[in-house]
């Protein structure tokens, strides 16, 4: 777990549009690809909290696998991972545990 907005899923609660997980990938000099990794339909919810969670985590899968697929384009300039989930135990060396790999 990490730190995420969730601007994009309350967006989408609030107005009913799909989302569009997608990359610009560069492919040679002013050569672009654009990849669609998700597009995500609103549906009807009963609880709001745990759909902003869903859709957060489907936006947040995407933009793992664009990020799998092309890593030498990527630039994380924020520190994502400074909040930490409540009661999370450090390990032995005080960081936070590594990740599970990826979800089948």
């Amino acid at each position: 777990m990490a730190a995420s907005t969730a601007s994009p899923a309350v967006l989408q609660l609030h107005t009913g549009a799909p989302m569009v997980v997608a990359s610009c990938e560069r492919t040679a000099p002013l050569r672009y690809r654009l990849r669609v990794w998700d597009v995500i339909r609103a549906e009807p919810v009963a609880d709001r909290d745990a759909a902003i969670v869903s859709l957060t985590t489907r936006v947040n899968e995407g933009l793992g696998r664009a990020i799998a697929a092309c890593p030498d384009q990527w630039f994380w300039q924020g520190n994502r991972w400074s909040h930490r989930p409540p009661g999370e135990p450090p390990g032995p060396d005080g960081l936070p545990p590594l990740a599970a790999g990826p979800r089948a």
